[in-house]
């Protein structure tokens, strides 16, 4: 698994060299809709404006890109999705869950990361592609309005919408 942290400190030779040498042995390729289109198109910070990125990045668009990425050998994207919510890619299939209407913001602090876990606690336990977008969703919903770390109950009731 690779989450791509932060694509805008890598050198343009070491993003070849990722692209190049590293995604074709990736199972599970964790990435923002910024990080997805940097590695899709192969360009670091210093060739992408922000302008670019929300031009091309329209809501069609990360399937494409995923699929870019899928053809050069990753298994699975785990695209964090933002205020648009979780989206978790294959060749085959994908599935995006939108996110939960959130009333109080109060920490993205680690939103991205909590996602991962609950995809990555949804994959080992063979959960439906479905599924697993809606549970890590909720965790990274939960996390963005204050709790710091979900209980399966608190995730749960969010999923049936009891919260």
């Amino acid at each position: 698994a690779l989450d791509m942290s932060n694509p805008d400190a890598w050198e343009y030779s070491l993003l070849n060299e990722l692209i190049s040498d590293v995604i074709p042995n990736i199972d599970w390729l964790c990435a923002n809709e910024r990080e997805l289109y940097k590695l899709a198109k192969n360009k670091n910070e210093k060739e992408i404006q922000n302008s670019e990125i929300e031009k091309y990045m329209t809501p069609e668009r990360p399937l494409e890109y995923s699929h870019r990425l899928l053809n050069k050998g990753v298994k699975m994207i785990n695209l964090h999705y933002g205020a648009r919510g979780t989206m978790l890619i294959t060749s085959e299939s994908y599935a995006h869950q939108e996110p939960t209407i959130v009333k109080r913001y109060v920490n993205p602090t680690g939103c991205g990361n909590l996602q991962n876990a609950g995809a990555i606690y949804c994959l080992l336990n063979n959960k439906t592609l479905d599924y697993t977008a809606s549970f890590a969703n909720a965790m990274a919903v939960l996390r963005l309005t204050g709790t710091n770390f979900p209980t399966l109950n608190e995730i749960q009731r969010l999923m049936k919408n009891e919260i």
